[in-house]
């Protein structure tokens, strides 16, 4: 996918009041074209990790 592309989808996004899914486009626009993009992905793999145990514990709590 072009960076055209992903700026056409956040826009997109912006019009349809998804604000979380554009800020997250434009956040990996922004840091593509800083070369940051691996900063970026590891630290939403970590955000990831984290909102998992999150959401197990979620879970947990809301079966018993």
């Amino acid at each position: 996918m072009t960076d055209g592309q992903v700026e056409i989808l956040a826009r997109k996004a912006e019009r349809e009041g998804n604000n979380d899914l554009a800020i997250v486009l434009h956040v990996y626009l922004g840091s593509k074209h800083m070369s940051m993009s691996s900063e970026l992905a590891r630290h939403c793999q970590t955000f990831a990790r984290n909102g998992l145990k999150e959401i197990e514990a979620h879970k947990n709590r809301r079966n018993n």
